[in-house]
């Protein structure tokens, strides 16, 4: 992204991570989920040089508003954000009932061998 972007052009490049994200979440590739979010951390430091002041600035207190397109960029990036982490929870639940049931799964198993298995014998008792 080009240091000297809009906030527009910063909020429509990080909409799109935030798309290839919501694709990466419902594909569970977490490589290119990784990357998106450290490609969105870069945008993020550009946002905030973008926003800060050069230097020393007096407020007028007067809050100017976004244009309706950048308006528009943050409300739509604000609710993928959301949809995003409505999926990761959803995945991790997910995941979180299946580690549980393998975890069930293997205790079952330890317990069933330690049972089959008896008291240790010598393998050489039954020919003496």
């Amino acid at each position: 992204m080009n240091p000297a972007a809009s906030p527009a052009e910063l909020a429509r490049a990080w909409l799109d991570l935030a798309e290839q994200e919501t694709e990466a979440i419902q594909q569970e590739n977490w490589h290119r989920l990784a990357a998106c979010q450290q490609q969105i951390a870069q945008l993020q430091q550009q946002w905030e040089k973008l926003l800060a002041p050069p230097g020393p600035t007096q407020s007028t207190g007067v809050a100017t508003l976004p244009d309706p397109e950048l308006r528009h960029l943050l409300a739509a990036l604000l609710e993928r954000e959301r949809f995003n982490q409505q999926l990761l929870q959803q995945r991790r639940s997910v995941s979180e009932s299946e580690f549980q049931q393998l975890t069930r799964a293997a205790w079952n198993l330890r317990r069933l061998h330690s049972a089959r298995s008896g008291p240790p014998t010598s393998g050489w008792s039954h020919l003496s």
